[in-house]
């Protein structure tokens, strides 16, 4: 009989956390094609972001993690990102959905 030790299991702002270093490894660890992971690494990391308080626009920052939401491929990405959550003991078991998942165990 199994028991739900964490209820859900939130990532919190699963997408703001994605760094794109180990991102690209996992995408080569699946065997993603080359050309479509050195395409993909220049698509998250080309961007930056500022902060406007009414007149004043402070300094840009250049994002080093996240993937994209509102993109097609972002969640596909942050599921490989994610690929690797694995039960610690073997009657333990692990649901995954989406960006949240639940430890069963006995």
């Amino acid at each position: 009989m199994y028991c739900i030790i964490f209820k859900r299991m939130y990532f919190s702002k699963a997408f703001h956390v994605v760094d794109h270093a180990i991102l690209a490894r996992k995408l080569f660890s699946l065997q993603v094609p080359g050309f479509i992971v050195h395409w993909i690494i220049p698509f998250l990391t080309d961007h930056t972001q500022a902060t406007k308080l009414g007149l004043c626009l402070y300094t840009l920052l250049f994002i080093i993690q996240s993937v994209v939401q509102g993109s097609s491929v972002g969640p596909t990405l942050l599921i490989m990102f994610a690929h690797h959550l694995k039960p610690l003991d073997i009657s333990n078991y692990l649901l995954k959905y989406a960006d949240d998942a639940s430890l069963l165990s006995p």
